[in-house]
């Protein structure tokens, strides 16, 4: 469907303007609602809904581009103008808008999410953080229960259109012990499309690292096996990774895989996939933030370096 009458700039107005004065025109329109309930020191501490909408224009005119964007809702031609303004300054272009209208379906909307009452949202983060208490009475625990909408419109001049809205729910929990001068910190948390009802996984993992942490021993000098969880290779590999898979670092030549495309780097049993057609998970969606659609991307298939962002 098009952008409803409640958009305050007329979206297909603006392109059409902005066409008129360029080679290529995209329109950028994005509207964010957050819910956010957060406590503190084992007790709510504040509630509130933030909402926010902005409008990005990128037009190709002279063979450079050029971009501007906006969150006043009366400033079209004025984004219109600054836009051309840095048409001279912008680099070369070296794409075309994309001309896609249709893509492939992908749940990110549940419209539970949406509905879910924030006295619902207030039990769920007072509860989660009783048990953490009730399990062990020397942690202050914070924690954030969160829930908004995202709602996304693309159109351009070659005939590109695309819009979807995505819900998104999470759940963290915060723990900090303090004994004499030792801190520990614990936490867990969760994230989701859906809306995340039972804290139960979180608050055991807590738990769990409340109670490894009772037995404190020295450090072992050496060598010694290391076992990675996944929250362990998320931290200490997979960001290391994503960055050197970076197509601007690539570019630049600031990525350690440089000229490495088709060689097996990595262990023939290792592989990497970007999925972003994941059922109601946060960071999927049916197209790119161009209209582009989204797809299965391998970028390490049985060790070999396959593909860059």
């Amino acid at each position: 469907m098009r952008p409803t009458q409640r958009e305050e700039i007329n979206l297909d107005e603006l392109l059409e303007k902005a066409t008129r004065v360029s080679d290529e025109a995209e329109v950028y329109h994005i509207r964010h609602r957050d819910e956010p309930v957060m406590f503190e020191a084992n007790r709510i501490k504040l509630v509130e809904t933030r909402e926010s909408s902005g409008v990005a224009l990128r037009i190709i005119k002279d063979g450079r581009i050029g971009f501007s964007s906006t969150s006043d809702p009366g400033n079209a031609d004025g984004l219109l103008r600054n836009t051309l303004e840095m048409v001279p300054f912008g680099p070369e272009a070296k794409l075309g808008f994309s001309s896609h209208r249709t893509f492939s379906p992908v749940e990110v909307y549940d419209p539970q999410t949406e509905s879910l009452p924030m006295e619902d949202m207030i039990n769920l983060g007072q509860t989660a953080i009783d048990r953490v208490t009730g399990y062990n009475s020397d942690v202050m625990c914070d924690a954030t229960v969160s829930k908004g909408l995202n709602t996304v419109t693309i159109l351009n001049s070659n005939g590109g259109y695309a819009t979807y809205t995505k819900s998104f729910f999470s759940t963290f929990v915060h723990g900090t012990v303090v004994k004499d001068t030792d801190m520990l910190f614990v936490w867990d948390g969760k994230s989701s499309c859906h809306p995340i009802l039972d804290t139960s996984e979180i608050v055991q993992t807590i738990q769990s690292q409340l109670e490894f942490s009772k037995n404190v021993v020295p450090a072992p000098v050496g060598q010694v096996p290391v076992i990675f969880t996944p929250r362990g290779m998320a931290g200490a590999l997979l960001s290391p990774l994503l960055s050197g898979f970076n197509g601007r670092t690539v570019l630049q030549g600031a990525s350690p895989l440089v000229g490495k495309l088709g060689e097996r780097m990595l262990d023939e049993r290792f592989n990497i996939w970007d999925e972003p057609a994941t059922p109601y998970a946060p960071g999927s969606r049916m197209c790119d933030d161009e209209g582009v659609p989204t797809r299965r991307l391998p970028l390490v298939d049985g060790g070999v370096i396959s593909t860059f962002l």
